[in-house]
């Protein structure tokens, strides 16, 4: 066990409320935690009506646990990937060195490969750059994405239309893997590892 969080308040919606919001606002980077399985439960029915037992959560255990890694950890990864490419703020800046991929004809995807929490790799391809930023995930189809640094360890990720927040941490360079945790704002925390030498290179202009 890592952590207790206690909530407290003149009633039992509202001691739950208030818990359910505080687990939900718990980011914790390098390790696995259950905080997203703890908000599920706080938020199931019996919980909230009380209808507690031992069985509850065998019952209700596919409504309780994430069995996918949504496509947004993967993109967040690949754009903070990306990020990295970009060169320092200096006076001045190679061109050669702006990861726009630019071609003849058009701009290359850039590409980058994770390994999520146990899961089949997953192939992120990312074109373009700011607001003009798309992103393919495996054969999906290329959408819009946007990521906006907050401070030094949190962003927000524009998917699809639809906005995220996320707590970062990275490991160390020169190691095997970089490992990248990725905690989102609603209570789960995933891991995406990639090979500094195979995550990422440029397509051809062909690529759709």
């Amino acid at each position: 066990m890592l952590a207790k969080i206690i909530a407290y308040g003149p009633d039992r919606d509202t001691a739950l409320h208030r818990l359910r919001a505080a687990i939900e606002r718990t980011s914790v980077l390098g390790v696995r935690t259950n905080t997203r399985f703890l908000s599920r439960l706080l938020a199931h029915e019996d919980v909230r009506a009380g209808r507690l037992d031992t069985g509850l959560v065998e019952s209700a255990l596919a409504e309780l646990v994430d069995t996918e890694t949504p496509d947004t950890v993967a993109v967040t990864a690949a754009l903070l990937a990306q990020a990295a490419l970009e060169p320092a703020d200096d006076a001045w800046v190679d061109p050669f060195s702006v990861p726009s991929g630019w071609r003849l004809g058009e701009p290359a995807w850039t590409v980058h490969r994770f390994r999520l929490d146990g899961q089949d790799p997953v192939t992120v391809r990312v074109r373009g750059r700011g607001r003009d930023t798309r992103v393919r995930v495996g054969t999906a189809e290329a959408l819009p994405a946007h990521l906006m640094r907050c401070d030094a360890e949190t962003v927000q990720v524009t998917f699809d239309g639809i906005t995220e927040t996320f707590r970062h941490a990275q490991s160390p360079d020169g190691v095997r893997w970089f490992v990248t945790w990725l905690s989102c704002v609603g209570g789960w925390c995933r891991t995406t590892r990639s090979r500094p030498d195979r995550a990422r290179r440029a397509e051809p202009a062909t690529a759709h």
